[in-house]
């Protein structure tokens, strides 16, 4: 099962540690620019990744992306690395002191701050303002590749959460699928009088849970450069009315249990990501589908961010490869078939995404997301509003608290 691929606070601080420790060891610091020519376009090109079996339909591709760029550049012998996700950050600031990286490195974006504060990723700002196709990416989406005023990461397709619903169940309750909230609201109502849970969701602490609040906030106009905005609190008010009528999942606070809710077709609806695409086809047994219903229309993009490795000696042949590669149409339309959600805008009116309304749906929700700004605080920002979305949704604190600490937490987070 594919995750949002976003780092918890225990790994952020495991990292912020080693960064620190190895900073006078040569680990350099601020995406230091080593050897400063751009090294032969020939010979080896190694790229980290931690895709595995849980990486749904990009594992498989691997081998494509390696034999696909080794005959167009017939000079260069690609090495896909696999590293464990909850390695990857660790290994690539190490290597980095050690003063090797890989060439190309796919990493969980809130990694990239402390990888930039160990040299162990490259600035790539005057290559991607240079890409012809960058105009095809979401702006706001490719903002988040840029840490204190310079590029270091951009991405090329994305995981996202919609909000899935069990067509069977609103057939017997006699509910449309819903096009806002207030129609959402009205289809829970009755599935909860039919005796089914009407709502599932997450709602772990940090990043978790980040990732599963910022969607209801930012679509009703909170943003985290205006972490106050009195939406939040209208916002988390209404999700605090499901909590007290019992319309969620007891164990939503628990975990990542929307997906595994959903399969039994107790659940009307879930909020869960385009990685469960593939399993939801092959193993549920109800009608389902997809909506980007108005109020949860947006979503925080979770995903790999592609970067190039700081001790490289071939930066060129790196970005080539990542341009190539992720960046072309033909990558967009390999993450596609793979269940991601390709972010080049020529690619979401292709068969590819057209033929499937669910993934089409998820790209439509893609197209107005947002990126979680890359901060040196990245892991507290998470732990602020994935903290205060846990303890909401658990009953320990309501809507008003949680909206104020977010408000009062985020902006000091990203002023530092």
């Amino acid at each position: 099962m594919l995750r949002p691929r976003t780092a918890g606070p225990a790994t952020l601080a495991a990292v912020l540690s080693l960064s620190l420790a190895l900073a006078g060891c040569g680990g350099g610091g601020g995406g230091v620019q080593v050897g400063g020519d751009d090294g032969e376009m020939t010979g080896e090109l190694v790229v980290w990744h931690y895709y595995d079996e849980g990486s749904g339909g990009l594992q498989p591709f691997v081998k494509t992306w390696e034999e696909r760029f080794e005959k167009a550049n017939p000079e260069v012998d690609v090495k896909f690395e696999y590293v464990p996700y909850d390695q990857m950050a660790s290994k690539v600031i190490s290597a980095a002191a050690a003063g090797k990286t890989a060439d190309v490195i796919l990493t969980a974006a809130p990694w990239v701050p402390e990888m930039v504060k160990a040299g162990a990723v490259r600035e790539i700002g005057d290559r991607w303002d240079k890409f012809p196709d960058k105009g095809l990416f979401p702006e706001k989406v490719e903002e988040g590749g840029i840490l204190q005023g310079k590029r270091y990461a951009v991405q090329a397709f994305a995981n996202i959460e919609g909000v899935y619903y069990n067509k069977t169940i609103l057939d017997k309750i006699g509910a449309a699928v819903p096009t806002n909230l207030d129609e959402l609201e009205a289809a829970m109502a009755k599935a909860a009088e039919a005796g089914y849970t009407p709502f599932t969701t997450a709602a772990p602490t940090g990043a978790g849970g980040e990732f599963n609040a910022v969607p209801w906030l930012a679509s009703n106009g909170w943003s985290y450069t205006d972490a106050g905005a009195a939406s939040a609190k209208q916002t988390l008010q209404r999700i605090q009315t499901w909590r007290d009528r019992k319309w969620l999942s007891p164990n939503d606070a628990s975990g990542f249990n929307a997906g595994k809710n959903f399969t039994t077709g107790r659940y009307a609806f879930a909020q869960e990501g385009n990685w469960m695409l593939g399993t939801f086809k092959k193993d549920l047994t109800f009608e389902w589908g997809v909506t980007p219903l108005a109020g949860h229309d947006k979503a925080l993009i979770g995903g790999e961010s592609l970067t190039v490795g700081g001790r490289t000696e071939k930066p060129a042949l790196a970005w080539k490869f990542i341009a190539d590669t992720f960046l072309s149409e033909q990558g967009g339309i390999d993450a596609a078939e793979a269940g991601s959600v390709p972010l080049r805008s020529d690619v979401a009116d292709q068969d590819v995404v057209t033929k499937d309304v669910n993934l089409s749906a998820f790209t439509k929700i893609a197209a107005a997301s947002i990126a979680a700004p890359m901060v040196p605080n990245t892991g507290k920002v998470s732990d602020a509003i994935g903290g205060a979305w846990n303890e909401l949704i658990a009953g320990r604190i309501d809507a008003d608290a949680a909206a104020d600490r977010i408000a009062e937490q985020v902006p000091p987070l990203l002023a530092d």
